[in-house]
Parts: structure tokens; sequence; C-alpha cells
């Protein structure tokens, strides 16, 4: 629907995957996706009459399609996100499939920490052993409040028990790899902000100096973040700081500069391609990057002509591009519980 309302071209509405859980008279059932055999399925299935447990998967083309437990419902989720992702089921998960959960370790300890414990609110694995660990959650309702897995539908309520278990347990061995808001500095964009506020930082140089960034300028990932956090929290942050050319450049060790212009929404059209092709080629620039934030980067700009790229960025733009464009737009931002508007700053 997003795709049709902004007249992009798009194979449309497919369906979805329906999944229920319940327990009836007592036992837990699961099913999802397809569930009924026809002359394109296969399956896998298995029954244990003394532990009262059946299980059966369906498949098109080794792909899983489809599954239904009846009894041990403990590889709902996963198999759920396999479903979703249209995935094989590996010999390993067949072997697991197979076994009933009595003794045995909990399939969450074998799922990886990208694999979505909660699909209604995207919600991994690994999220919630970060969160669990971060905030020292002991019961499920700690690890609902701060990772909101299994507050929608509340389906996947019993497997965010289990890896609640199994995190509390001596078997749990697995480590989260935390990922810093950039190379310059060990915080997480989280503690980054937090100690923004705390420490009522009102600058980006202030920023970087009382939290020891390791880079005195800052980096192509972090100065603009920086600018959008420090306008996100105070609303006179813009009105106060002007930005110059240098503020949205940044110094590399050889003397140059490296532009990263922002462009909506990640998308460009072939005239503001052109134009920063053209840009480059009247300042004999002959590197055009695509960093690992997939953003264009455009390096090795002397200081003398920063000031007349800008300038002609936003004059050509303007003229040339039927869309209007600004040095910043408005957006809305959800955090701590308060809604302020900012402006975020934009070249393109």
């Amino acid at each position: 629907m997003a795709g049709n309302l902004c007249e992009q071209q798009s194979d449309g509405y497919k369906g979805s995957v329906v999944s229920t859980q319940l327990k009836i008279a007592g036992v837990d059932v699961f099913s999802a996706g397809q569930i009924t055999e026809d002359t394109e399925t296969t399956t896998l299935q298995m029954y244990d009459g003394l532990e009262n447990i059946y299980k059966k998967i369906f498949f098109k083309d080794e792909i899983i399609v489809g599954a239904v437990l009846y009894g041990d419902i403990s590889m709902g989720s996963k198999l759920l996100g396999m479903i979703l992702q249209k995935k094989e089921l590996s010999d390993e998960d067949k072997k697991a499939f197979l076994q009933d959960a009595s003794g045995g370790t909990s399939p969450v300890a074998s799922m990886e920490q990208t694999e979505l414990i909660c699909n209604c609110n995207n919600v991994s694995k690994g999220t919630i052993i970060e969160k669990v660990q971060e905030n020292n959650c002991t019961t499920l309702g700690e690890v609902k409040e701060c990772t909101k897995a299994s507050t929608s539908c509340g389906s996947c309520q019993p497997f965010v028990a289990d890896l609640l278990e199994y995190i509390q347990s001596d078997d749990f061995n697995e480590k989260i790899e935390r990922k810093t808001m950039c190379s310059c500095t060990s915080l997480t964009e989280e503690e980054v902000v937090q100690q923004i506020q705390v420490k009522n930082l009102r600058s980006v140089q202030g920023v970087i100096e009382t939290l020891s960034w390791e880079s005195k300028d800052g980096c192509a990932d972090c100065v603009p973040a920086l600018h959008y956090y420090l306008g996100m929290i105070d609303e006179n942050y813009q009105a106060q700081h002007t930005f110059s050319e240098k503020e949205h450049a940044f110094k590399q060790q050889n003397g140059t500069y490296t532009i990263t212009p922002k462009i909506y929404g990640g998308l460009a059209n072939p005239q503001q391609l052109r134009l920063l092709a053209d840009l480059a080629e009247a300042y004999n620039l002959h590197e055009v990057a695509i960093g690992e934030d997939q953003r264009l980067h455009i390096q090795g700009v002397r200081e003398s002509d920063l000031a007349s790229i800008y300038e002609e960025l936003n004059k050509e733009l303007t003229l040339q591009v039927p869309v209007k464009l600004t040095l910043f737009r408005q957006v809305t931002v959800l955090m701590c519980a308060t809604v302020k508007k900012s402006r975020e700053p934009d070249l393109l």
C-alpha cells in the first residue's frame, strides 16, 4: 500500500502467513501457514502416543510452508520464522523436530541470535538477551516491558519464557556483541544519548571532549548523528546553532575533506546523481564511495572548495529537481516518552 501511494512499482499484496496457538483441554496446540496436503506438498511427521505429542511439517520444493504441533509446541516460534522467511529445514532442525522436549535442551538455545522470537513486534533472540542482561530482568513481565515481546497477540509468550529460563540457566554461554555508535567511541548510540542528557551537553565538540572520543573531529557517522540528537533533545539547538560547511564535511588525515550528502529516504533520482557526478568532475574529485552506512561519500574535497560546492549543491538542486528540497526537514521523534519536533540537516 505504501509503495502504491508513493507511485512506486510493486508486486502487490501476496497474502499473510496465519498462525495460531491455543491451549485446549490443557493441551498446547500450534499451527502456522499451509496445514493441508496437496499434490505439491510433502510432509514430515512424528507421533508419540505415550507422551501425546504430534508434529507435522509441510514442504514445497524443500521449503517449509506450514506446521502443526500438538502437545509439544516448543519449536513453534522458530518454525513460524522459517515459514515467513521461506527457509529450508536443515537436517539438525529435522532431528530436533523429531525429538520430544522432555528432558532436552530448550529449542531457543539452538536458535541464532538474529532469529525472531516475537514476529508481531520484530523482537529477535539477541535483542531479548541484550535487554535481559542490561536491565537484569528476572521475570517475564520485566522482559515484556523492556522488549515489547509477547505484548501483542501473546502467542510467543512460552518461547519468551523459555528463553528467559535458558538465560538464567548454567547452560547459557552466549555473548552479545556491543554495537557502538561508531569507531570513535566504545559507547552505544543509546548510551551516548543518555550521557548527553545526564551531563547536559549542548554541542558536538562538547560531546566529543566530555565522552573521550578517540577522534577529536569525529567521523562521517557520528557527527551528523550528534547534531540530530542534540536538536532532538534541545528544541532551541537549531536556532542557536549555524551549520557551517565544515560541519557537513569530515577532515581526513591527508588534509582533504569527505562530504556526505543526505538523500531523502535513501532514494536518489538520475538528476541528483548526475549533479553529484558533474560536481565531482568540475572539482577534480576522483572518488565517490558508498560506505557501510549505504550513504554516498564524496572524497578528496579541498577546504577552499567546501563553500562553493555547497552553494552549487543547494542552488542546482532547487533549479533541477521538481520536488521541494530544503536544507532542513521536519521530523517527529519519540524519546523518553516525550514527543518533540526537531530539524534534521539535509544536504539533498
